[in-house]
């Protein structure tokens, strides 16, 4: 729960203090901010967050960006497969040619 809580926090914030970490996660134990700090480090290791740790002002400084709304280029379209995109890739480099050629023509 912590680390989907952390995950959500790290896309919402380019930068937060570990108090208002250790507060949205809840934490109330004796020392939340030091806890704040053990919970996001280990989140960094495990590769759940995408962040550093500014240690001399407290901050947790998100990598992230909102994925949520990116798509991969023509998601929605079957992959081109590797034959296509050799034809598609010849047939660019012809008409490539044929317009230099032509532009040589001109002069």
């Amino acid at each position: 729960m912590e680390k989907v809580r952390l995950r959500n926090i790290s896309i919402s914030y380019s930068r937060i203090s570990l108090v208002d970490v250790a507060k949205k996660l809840r934490l109330d134990l004796t020392n939340p901010v030091a806890d704040a700090e053990s919970i996001v480090s280990k989140a960094i290791r495990d590769g759940a967050i995408d962040a550093t740790i500014d240690h001399a002002n407290r901050w947790m400084v998100s990598k992230e960006t909102v994925r949520a709304l990116r798509f991969p280029p023509n998601s929605h379209e079957e992959k081109e497969s590797a034959e296509k995109r050799r034809e598609r890739q010849q047939q660019e480099q012809e008409l490539a040619k044929h317009i230099a050629e032509e532009d040589d023509d001109d002069f």
